[in-house]
């Protein structure tokens, strides 16, 4: 069965993201990534999928390890983001990058 990873992008400290605010309410995020969750019941039904929220985890070698495919929203990652952890031996330059949308 291939492995599927879904990685949602920390949200970068803004006003919009309430990360200050969320301690107050006992929230760890503000915004679930549903888009990656709808995108995750289209997967085939012989595909094994996890979803890494990097607003709640860290995005660890081993995640990317165990994954066959790796999909995240087409937004710019910081820096030190999630390619920052891509394994050093991978040659990104041959990734494929899509994106969906008009």
């Amino acid at each position: 069965m291939p492995n599927a990873l879904l990685v949602y992008p920390e949200f970068p400290p803004s006003f919009w993201g309430f990360k200050y605010a969320l301690d107050f309410v006992g929230k760890r995020s503000s915004m679930p990534p549903l888009g990656l969750l709808t995108i995750a019941g289209m997967f085939p039904k012989h595909y094994r999928l996890k979803a890494v929220d990097m607003n709640i985890e860290p995005l660890t070698e081993a995640h990317l390890q165990w994954a066959d495919v790796v999909l995240m929203p087409n937004r710019r990652p910081a820096a030190g983001g999630p390619l920052a952890v891509a394994p050093a031996e991978g040659d990104l330059s041959q990734a494929h990058r899509g994106s969906g949308g008009a």
